[in-house]
């Protein structure tokens, strides 16, 4: 059952990052002019910080909450999953500028 898990996990991470990847390649490529090459890069490592604290941090937290509930980890999960949500905040907020400033 844990396998699967792990599997499905793995699988989903791959497919979410080849679809962000494209979208990272398409801004960086066909980007409008008015949309300038430091903000598509700046999205992506939005992308990659959000990647990173899920694969290392988000992850192993919830693995653990899983073969038993610990009022630590489960604080330390909420916790540490402001750096993502704060991340996934900016990195909207950068996206709707740039389709508002491509679109004009």
């Amino acid at each position: 059952m844990v396998a699967n898990a792990l599997l499905l996990t793995i699988a989903v991470m791959f497919a979410i990052g080849f679809t962000l990847m494209g979208e990272f390649k398409f801004l960086l490529w066909y980007r409008p002019l008015a949309v300038p090459a430091s903000h598509a890069l700046a999205g992506f490592i939005l992308l990659r910080v959000i990647w990173s604290s899920t694969a290392l941090v988000q992850i192993p937290l919830r693995d653990r909450l899983a073969h038993g509930f610990e009022s630590a980890v489960s604080r330390n999960l909420v916790f540490t999953n402001w750096l993502r949500t704060i991340s996934w905040s900016l990195r909207g907020l950068l996206t709707l500028w740039m389709v508002w400033k491509g679109g004009r």
